[in-house]
């Protein structure tokens, strides 16, 4: 397919200057992970042009996986992390932290229906800064396609096959048709984010410990830990726009809620935890401002996401767990 739309728009990116673009980046990233993993199995990975937040996991058959993740995807991250950079401090850095010089670039989107989307990047004249955006956002990419590969290791897919004549399609933000309750599917669905997460956190602490570009931006490892956290919440934030269905997967922030408790677990620092609950606090703010949220329904929404996620946590420690656990290519956890 034409790469060149998605190409244009991350020309400066902090990738720039090398052979390397995102675009390919995450392919690369897609393609070798299960090999990483010791599974030798063939995964192929390509972008669908849809200016909507979506990715998808097809098995056709035990042999062989596509994965496919749309142009919205990166288009949408990217330009609201620079935007979210630009208006909210995430992390302390090094560096003293100019929002002037903004450059902003306007892409054109269109969805199915040839409809124009405005996409709208905010570029800083200091890289130093728009680096910081680009780590959120890369966090937030590499989430997405870890989701949708949680679902294939974590056994979703091979017990959704043996239930639905071998075929299974995995969505992202829409509906799955397989034959399972609506608590059942949100439970497989904060079951892959949590894999994400857990698995995002542990490349989060070989990142600390290897790229010295991140640590000459911030002021320490807690602040690597802020944009981890900045990522997935975003992230979820997003998918909580594009989504139109309830039914089948869990509202944005009890997704980003559930799946980042799962990794503060492998941190023993109290201090950092709340650190990053209160990152994802900031992010959520901004979103609300963005869309402008009434102040008390979202106290209202927090009390039924509350529910929900106990609903959810309840559904898969005495249901799903011993469904799929037998088809999981990984360790899963009861938790």
């Amino acid at each position: 397919m034409d790469n060149t739309f998605l190409q244009k728009s991350c020309n400066y990116s902090w990738f720039s200057g090398t052979d390397i673009i995102v675009y390919d980046l995450y392919k690369k990233y897609a393609e070798s992970y299960l090999i990483t993993k010791g599974i030798q199995k063939l995964l192929t990975f390509d972008y669908i042009r849809s200016p909507y937040i979506d990715a998808v996991i097809n098995t056709m058959d035990n042999k062989k996986i596509k994965l496919y993740v749309t142009e919205g995807t990166l288009l949408r991250i990217y330009e609201i992390f620079y935007k979210l950079n630009l208006c909210t401090d995430i992390c302390q850095c090094k560096f003293t932290y100019s929002k002037e010089n903004i450059k902003r670039i306007k892409l054109i989107s269109r969805d199915e229906e040839n409809r124009e989307i405005p996409v709208i990047f905010h570029i800083n004249a200091d890289s130093r800064v728009n680096a910081i955006a680009e780590y959120m956002s890369m966090f937030a990419v590499k989430f997405v396609i870890l989701h949708e590969l949680g679902h294939y290791l974590n056994g979703h897919c091979g017990y959704s096959r043996s239930v639905n004549q071998n075929k299974f399609t995995f969505h992202l933000n829409e509906p799955i048709h397989i034959k399972l309750s609506s608590k059942q599917s949100k439970a497989l669905e904060v079951d892959a984010d949590s894999y994400a997460a857990c698995f995002l956190f542990q490349e989060m602490e070989e990142l600390i410990k290897n790229d010295d570009y991140i640590l000459s931006l911030v002021e320490g490892k807690i602040d690597v830990y802020r944009l981890f956290a900045a990522g997935i919440q975003g992230v979820c934030c997003l998918m909580g726009i594009d989504n139109k269905i309830s039914n089948t997967h869990p509202k944005s922030s009890v997704r980003a809620c559930l799946c980042i408790d799962g990794a503060c677990r492998l941190i023993n620092d109290n201090d950092y935890k709340d650190e990053i609950f209160k990152t994802i606090a900031n992010v959520v703010s901004f979103f609300n401002t963005l869309n402008n949220v009434d102040k008390d329904k979202f106290v209202n929404d927090m009390v039924s996401y509350g529910r929900e996620a106990k609903e959810i946590e309840d559904c898969w420690r005495k249901d799903m767990y011993y469904k799929v656990k037998q088809f999981a290519l990984s360790y899963i956890s009861n938790y």
